[in-house]
């Protein structure tokens, strides 16, 4: 939960849009207590559950149950994983870096700009899409490409030719 990952913009956010939903906030760090004082003060509609650090299973476990997943840093090299994580589960994302979003190619919800209400309004979208059955669905593509036997075949191949 350090700064870049935006995590206290999206509970802003999830606050402003007034969602009644489950939110569960995986993981800790520098911004954890900030992050459930802001919830204690602003009282969202939503109920947020802050679940701390867990084994990288039970992440998967809950990224694969979760009806979406939502990533709002912008700029960094390892923000995309949990998405990527998310898409070979199957579980779409709501995200605010528009290169993630061309990498997965479907299967999310772009937020418009790095603004609170810009988010805002892309949490109410993703939430009235997964109530009614309409949400995007994950490229099967890039399950097969997040695969660990996927990358090892690439890499053999790799050093197949760099032997021959």
């Amino acid at each position: 939960m350090s700064p870049e990952k935006r995590l206290l913009p999206f509970l802003d956010a999830l606050c402003d849009s007034g969602l009644r939903a489950d939110v569960q906030v995986l993981g800790g760090g520098a911004q954890r207590r900030a992050a459930e004082r802001l919830i204690e003060r602003r009282g969202p509609e939503a109920s947020v559950v802050f679940g701390g650090r867990m084994t990288y299973v039970e992440t998967l476990r809950r990224i694969a149950e979760a009806d979406a997943v939502v990533q709002t840093s912008i700029g960094f090299e390892t923000q995309g994983m949990t998405v990527f994580e998310g898409a070979s589960l199957g579980t779409p994302a709501i995200i605010s870096d528009s290169d993630i979003g061309a990498e997965l190619g479907s299967g999310y919800w772009q937020v418009p700009d790095a603004s609170t209400a810009g988010l805002a309004q892309t949490l109410t979208r993703a939430a009235a899409d997964i109530a009614d059955g309409s949400g995007p669905t994950p490229n099967p593509v890039v399950a097969e490409r997040f695969r660990q036997s996927s990358r090892t075949a690439a890499m053999l191949e790799v050093y197949g030719r760099v032997l021959h």
